[in-house]
């Protein structure tokens, strides 16, 4: 489970794509569905580092997943179809 939540994964200067199997994959057919991105805002002050106020922001365009606890850069990783 690790593998799906705590990316990104960067592999050869490229972000990969990881997702729970599929029996009978096929890669020439398969759509992807959403995407799971790691957002910074770089310089955020602390008063603006609340977890409501950083929902609200990624629900615009998705779900907010995870914040990182260590960072003081306001990075969190959200996901949107």
């Amino acid at each position: 489970m690790d593998a799906l939540t705590n990316g990104p994964w960067i592999v050869f200067d490229h972000f990969l794509t990881v997702e729970p199997w599929i029996p009978q994959f096929n890669p020439a057919t398969h759509k992807i569905k959403t995407v799971v991105a790691w957002v910074q805002i770089p310089d955020l002050s602390y008063e603006y580092y609340d977890r409501r106020l950083l929902q609200t922001v990624c629900s615009m365009n998705g779900r907010l997943i995870k914040i990182d606890p260590r960072s003081h850069s306001g990075s969190l990783c959200a996901s949107g179809s």
